[in-house]
């Protein structure tokens, strides 16, 4: 029995000390292996690493190969397939009758421009990836929405959303590199932070030839994140951002599960189990006008996973108040099947 851990983002230390901890054996691999003995002698395998679409792509098709084995995977094919992809979401949730916020995607621009023509404002513009709120904007007048349009489909958004892990190693390789040499010129430091910059871009991409124009949902104040972990939910209130409409990203958070309502929680566990997500599932819940919780957004992955919670509901919809952590939830969930040699709870 060897769970096959794939070296990632910041999760990466705490999954290789839970599965020590479960006397869970591993290997760790840098990058996805050319050996196809490791996906066939693996009792379980961990990808910590999100990655651009190429790599996501690569992932799925290898987490698709593990689970038709029976082979406990995280994340599963389902979720990482759906991972920072606001279009998939959009066309899977309204394809399933999960409620949600009306929402348009065009992929032509005399299209979005035309519709743009009649549509009324204020509305939501989005790119199909971007954590955080990145690539998300109010439009407030067709000026505005034209000219978002114009920049998408022409020169394209960068999100400028890089991976923790790229982030963190660049930055003190790039504090080492440039305070080298004490001696260096201004010209000197001028080309070497140039070539920094450069480096970083190249992470980047820019959102193209895509976007979304969702329904704006007035009189929020805050949204609510739920995360379903197997059978728990775990549950927050996000405070909007000062002088924003938007709640990612913002860092005010409210964990006192008497101010979220049963009906969030249903709506949450009912999507994880249409999606196959009852894995791990963060939603982004908003409350319509008339007052019934309608999903914005969801992803497997989610921040400040060692954050403790209270306690979480069951399925049933009971509190249960037992302080814990989504991680500490997610990693014992998988640890236990792979040692049960189940697959309960992983899609």
């Amino acid at each position: 029995m060897r769970v096959y851990l794939f070296r990632g983002n910041i999760y990466f230390d705490a999954w290789r000390r839970s599965l020590s901890e479960n006397s869970v054996l591993f290997s760790i691999y840098n990058c996805l292996p050319d050996n196809d003995e490791v996906y066939r002698e693996a009792s379980g395998a961990v990808f910590c690493k999100s990655g651009g679409f190429q790599y996501r792509r690569t992932t799925c098709q290898i987490i698709k190969t593990l689970e038709n084995s029976g082979v406990p995977v995280y994340p599963s094919s389902r979720a990482l397939a759906l991972y920072d992809d606001k279009v998939t979401q959009a066309y899977e949730l309204q394809r399933l009758g999960i409620p949600s916020p009306i929402t348009r995607v065009f992929w032509n621009e005399s299209a979005a421009h035309l519709w743009l023509q009649k549509a009324v404002f204020p509305i939501v513009s989005k790119t199909s990836s971007g954590a955080g709120s990145a690539g998300v904007t109010l439009i407030r007048n067709k000026k505005t929405g034209h000219n978002i349009i114009k920049k998408v489909f022409r020169r394209g958004i960068r999100t400028d959303r890089f991976p923790p892990e790229i982030t963190n190693k660049f930055s003190r390789y790039l504090l080492r590199w440039i305070l080298s040499d004490t001696r260096i010129s201004y010209y000197g430091w001028a080309q070497r932070i140039s070539a920094a910059h450069s480096t970083l871009r190249s992470y980047s991409f820019r959102e193209k030839e895509c976007i979304l124009f969702q329904e704006f949902i007035p009189n929020n104040s805050f949204d609510y994140r739920i995360t379903v972990i197997g059978n728990r939910a775990f549950g927050m209130r996000r405070f909007n951002r000062q002088g924003d409409f938007r709640a990612s990203g913002s860092s005010q958070h409210d964990y006192d599960p008497t101010n979220i309502p049963e009906d969030v929680v249903q709506l949450a566990f009912s999507t994880a189990s249409i999606l196959k997500m009852k894995q791990s599932m963060a939603t982004d819940i908003l409350m319509s006008e008339d007052k019934k919780p309608c999903i914005v957004e969801v992803s497997y992955d989610f921040a400040n996973a060692h954050n403790e919670y209270p306690g979480f509901w069951d399925e049933n919809l009971k509190w249960i108040p037992k302080p814990c952590t989504r991680f500490k939830a997610l990693s014992s969930d998988f640890c236990t099947s792979v040692i049960s040699g189940l697959t309960v709870n992983i899609r």
